[in-house]
């Protein structure tokens, strides 16, 4: 477990000491921060005909990516700008 498996696990335990008012929030925001800094793998799909996303068209063999909350990203990113996760490139 690394350091920041052990932040969840640990915000979670602590959250149950809390009212049940707050403890639910506190809990979902700091996991879901926490989660984010775990780095994901993106998905890669090689296109097998041209389409286009607003003024970019993707040509066939082209690859894509996407994040794990799905939408696309570049190779230059180190986070997704989208949803904030760390971006796993290693092969």
């Amino acid at each position: 477990m690394n350091e920041i498996e052990r932040a969840i696990d640990t915000c979670k335990r602590a959250t149950r000491l809390l009212p049940k008012f707050c403890a639910d929030d506190l809990s979902i925001i700091a996991v879901n921060a926490l989660e984010k800094q775990i780095p994901k793998k993106p998905t890669c799909t090689i296109n097998d005909h041209d389409f286009k996303i607003g003024n970019i068209t993707f040509k066939k063999g082209t690859k894509r990516y996407n994040c794990s909350c799905g939408n696309l990203i570049s190779k230059s990113y180190k986070y997704c700008p989208y949803c904030g996760c760390l971006i796993d490139w290693e092969v």
